[in-house]
């Protein structure tokens, strides 16, 4: 008798039933893991065999590409992450009347999808719930949801508009990054924290309604919006006291007052932090005071590309978020200066297959080389930080090499990388997160060192059928192996 979640009991696994592949739960319930069909057009029935169909399972529907529209029954109440992730025809969907909460990266990557209704049932929507969906224009968030989760709606450069609850709490970092076509944003009373760059790049943001009720804003929450933003707030708010410090350009009202007869109190020039954007050649730069720049974009066309370390003058310290993003080069190398690659920075970069990343190099971000080309990685031994699905779905990755310096493997970093074969693991890692190398279905061995002390869920789920873990004797990855029915065998054997 196994165990999906705490709260789903599996009493029988991988049964076939048409198109689907399911899971009978307790209670006689069953939750779809796997759709194999290619409708365009799909009902999911609310009874499979006879069995009420209640949830529908993490990545079950993961590039159903002929999908277009999808009718949920009102039997589910639960959507696992990354259910319908990157199905990129989709643009229809009817949610379930019962649903619950829209997980993370739930409709992650669907393009093409215009509009969901999101039932009054919903309570919580989570990290990258709908990032990427550059069609989606209009959102309601049900009375009810207390949270929106980081990134939830990043990327959705089509949307002009949104409706907010009042039992809404807090806005997670990023949730609306780079929703261009915004214009108009009014937070309600009641909520207390905005995350830092939550709406950042909503460039044609220009009226901004924030309530008393803030109590936090975090850094760059609106940076890059448009020119002359008018703020509305009361007098004397942590809303408008958080505009004058960091100083921004805004023009800020009392309610009542006319927006247009407030007097500018503030421009971004000056302070410790401050930036400018500029053009350098093929690049965009976020340049600093301290002589220091981010590379934001690149528009050129180059197959193989070796970036300066300085431009124009200022010595390239990051990858911004994004910046290479969807970009048709084939090998980059990043030069000596840079320690840090941003939130999907090289996303979907489906001819690179080769990168070099310099030692100085610190920190990836979330889904950094997500959906790339890249063939081969060599992680640099200063690497100290590797956020979530940092490589997922590279389906062309073969091999991986740690050099030392990461402690942590993050939640979903290989990700359905199909072709990988070959890991090396650094002495003194402490932990392989949840779904880390799920779907890597050619990794047939892998040696843990005995540093190890954690193991997420699902950690090496759909691996190979003969995956034999290497460990060290009454070590932590032992016990793992023999509780969750893994093959393994010791290091000196």
């Amino acid at each position: 008798m196994k165990y999906h979640t705490q709260r789903y009991q599996i009493m029988e696994q991988c049964i076939e039933c048409g198109d689907y592949t399911y899971n009978k739960l307790f209670g006689r319930r069953a939750e779809i893991i796997k759709y194999s069909g290619n409708a365009e057009t799909l009902r999911i029935p609310s009874e499979l065999d006879g069995i009420k169909l209640i949830r529908i399972d993490d990545s079950a529907f993961f590039r159903c590409i002929s999908l277009k529209s999808v009718e949920i029954p009102d039997s589910v109440t639960d959507i696992g992450d990354g259910a319908f992730q990157e199905c990129t025809n989709l643009t229809s969907v009817v949610l379930s009347k019962s649903l619950t909460g829209i997980d993370e990266n739930v409709f992650y990557g669907c393009i093409r999808l215009t509009d969901i209704d999101i039932p009054d049932s919903v309570k919580r929507i989570g990290e990258w719930a709908f990032y990427g969906c550059e069609s989606l224009t209009s959102v309601r968030i049900p009375e009810g949801v207390t949270d929106i989760g980081e990134f939830a709606f990043s990327g959705c450069s089509s949307l002009k508009s949104v409706t907010f609850p009042g039992s809404l709490k807090s806005i997670g970092d990023n949730a609306f990054y780079g929703c261009s076509s915004l214009t108009e944003v009014t937070i309600p009373e009641g909520v207390t924290s905005i995350g830092q760059e939550a709406f950042f790049w909503c460039s044609g943001l220009i009226t901004l309604k924030l309530p008393g009720s803030v109590t936090y804003i975090g850094d760059d929450a609106f940076t890059n919006c448009a020119e002359g933003l008018v703020l509305t707030a009361p007098e004397d708010s942590y809303a408008a006291e958080y505009f004058r410090e960091n100083e921004l350009d805004y023009v800020i009202s009392a309610p009542g007052q006319d927006p247009s007869s407030a007097p500018l109190t503030s421009s971004q020039e000056g302070g410790d932090n401050a930036f400018r954007d500029m053009p350098s050649g093929d690049y965009t730069l976020r340049v600093f005071s301290d002589g220091t720049a981010d590379i934001i974009r690149y528009s050129g066309k180059a197959d193989a590309l070796e970036i300066p370390s300085v431009l124009d003058g200022n010595t390239v310290k990051s990858i911004a978020g994004g910046a290479f993003s969807g970009c048709r080069l084939a090998s980059v190398t990043l030069p000596d200066s840079v320690t840090r690659i941003g939130d999907d920075a090289f996303y979907n970069c489906e001819k690179l297959i080769s990168v070099t990343i310099p030692k100085g190099v610190k920190d990836i971000g979330d889904s950094a080389f997500s959906c790339s080309g890249l063939t081969s990685v060599m992680l640099p031994e200063g690497l100290t930080s590797m956020d979530n699905e940092a490589f997922s779905c590279c389906e062309r990755l073969i091999s991986v090499t740690f050099r030392g310096g990461v402690a942590s493997i993050s939640k979903k970093a290989f990700l359905f990388c199909e072709k990988l074969t070959s890991v090396t693991l650094p002495d003194g890692l402490k932990d392989i997160g949840e779904m880390a190398f799920f779907g890597c279905e050619c990794l047939s061995a892998l040696t843990i060192p005995g540093s190890v002390t954690s193991i997420g869920e699902y950690a090496f789920g759909n691996c190979a059928d003969d995956l034999t873990l290497t460990v060290q004797k009454d070590s932590y990855a032992e016990r793992y192996c023999r509780e969750n029915d893994l093959k393994y065998r010791y290091q000196d054997e």
